[in-house]
């Protein structure tokens, strides 16, 4: 696999959701200017739209060395994991990625499972510690957390999907 210049294996781009929520704000602005009833409303939209599908927007660089997710919002702190302790990754995804499956064991309907909301989990356990997980909220570009996906196959990392509770 050929190295970009800047040493990254993987980096995500910005999601879409956050390139929607910015061009919403001129257009908003200029119809409260035109109508100032729409103020209210206006706010309300962007403050759910955010809540929806922007909450956890990030940028996931992979180098030689770290597993590194960088939220856009300042609120959310940053995560960086060293490859090296990673010892297994499990994922669940986002309601909006309807062919991938999970590798957490699920009692409800497709529609109601997954990471809860329009973002995808990285579960991520660490070598030597059964019970130690970091669950990372994950929302990169539509199809991206697939190449995520590919790239903890590649190191043989990704979690054997889940059966009854087994893997397998």
């Amino acid at each position: 696999m050929e190295q970009p210049a800047n040493n990254y294996l993987l980096k995500t781009k910005v999601p879409l959701c956050l390139l929607l929520l910015a061009g919403f704000v001129p257009v908003l602005i200029v119809l409260c200017c035109v109508f100032p009833a729409l103020i209210i409303y206006s706010v309300a939209f962007e403050l759910i739209f955010y809540f929806i599908f922007c909450r956890y927007a990030c940028i996931v660089c992979i180098n030689g060395e770290f597993l590194t997710v960088l939220y856009l919002a300042l609120w959310n702190t940053d995560v960086e994991v060293r490859i090296d302790e990673i010892g297994d990754i499990g994922y669940e995804p986002g309601l909006y990625q309807l062919f991938i499956g999970t590798t957490e064991k699920n009692y409800l309907p497709r529609e109601m499972r997954g990471a809860g909301g329009f973002f995808d989990r990285l579960i991520i356990g660490y070598k030597g510690q059964t019970e130690s997980y970091s669950y990372i909220n994950i929302n990169a570009r539509l199809f991206q957390f697939s190449e995520l996906l590919k790239w903890a196959k590649q190191l043989k990392l990704l979690r054997d999907r889940v059966h009854n509770g087994m893997f397998y």
